[in-house]
């Protein structure tokens, strides 16, 4: 993380950006998340992402670099009504809010085909954009209806008003789906950190030739711990992967005991 805001620092005094730009460099292995197809950015943000993509990569040849915008925020300025306002909104309803700069009124259906956003994702960010706690935008649905037809139509609440200028969106999500995303996610994170922790078994066993389960345990800690906390069940269970593959073996007279296989 340090490395990334010195980066970003590094960036945002070589080049000038227009606006304040913070990107956050993760490491996938460190940093699970999601795969979602990408979207469509408004010029403004694209011009900006590729000048750092740019930046990045002749500091760190080879590397790729993949933009996760479900996963950014940012701050919006703009007039509702007769008042300025700003909004702090996730990256996908900046999106939304910033097409309505061009037109007074879009469809479900063009707002997803202007935007790319998946339409799981996209019902999801209009329904926080049109709930009682927020209503920047109106819908022309039935109040009836939970979910939305391509048919319908969105536009700016002119009436809009809050207490203060500064207005945190909230997003809306039933506790339920919160549970689902986080089961999810950590399934996604075992999945991706399972091969750093074989790497790190066979680096340690290679290294040391004969171990014991316990001293295994804390080595293979020892070298994951500044990129992420792996669990004693993840890496016994990495272990076990290992001698089934026979990386590694037990020892014929001590079961608690491992040895490398060349």
């Amino acid at each position: 993380m340090q490395l990334s805001k010195e980066l970003a620092n590094v960036f945002r005094t070589n080049f000038s950006p227009q606006f304040e730009f913070f990107p956050t460099i993760l490491t996938k292995g460190s940093w699970p998340c999601e795969q979602l197809p990408p979207c469509i950015l408004p010029t403004q943000l694209l011009s900006m992402s590729n000048q750092f993509e740019s930046f990045y990569l002749t500091k760190f040849n080879g590397r790729k670099l993949t933009w996760q915008s479900h996963m950014g925020n940012g701050e919006l300025k703009g007039r509702v009504g007769d008042q300025d306002y700003e909004f702090s909104v996730n990256t996908y309803q900046m999106i939304i809010l910033l097409l309505f700069n061009n037109y007074e009124s879009l469809t479900f259906e063009q707002i997803a085909e202007k935007t790319q956003i998946t339409s799981q994702d996209l019902e999801k960010q209009l329904h926080s954009l049109i709930c009682a706690k927020n209503m920047i935008l109106k819908c022309s649905k039935s109040k009836e209806s939970k979910e939305f037809s391509s048919a319908d139509a969105f536009q700016i609440n002119h009436e809009f008003s809050h207490k203060t200028p500064k207005v945190k969106v909230v997003h809306v999500s039933s506790g339920k789906e919160a549970e689902v995303q986080k089961k999810q996610t950590k399934e996604k994170a075992d999945e991706d950190r399972k091969y750093e922790i074989e790497a790190a078994i066979i680096r340690v066993m290679k290294d040391r030739k004969v171990l014991s389960y316990n001293n295994l345990m804390a080595e293979v800690t020892k070298q994951l711990q500044k990129r992420f906390q792996p669990s004693v069940a993840l890496i016994k269970q990495r272990i076990e992967g290992l001698l089934e593959r026979e990386f590694i073996s037990r020892s014929v007279t001590d079961m608690q005991e491992f040895r490398y296989v060349a």
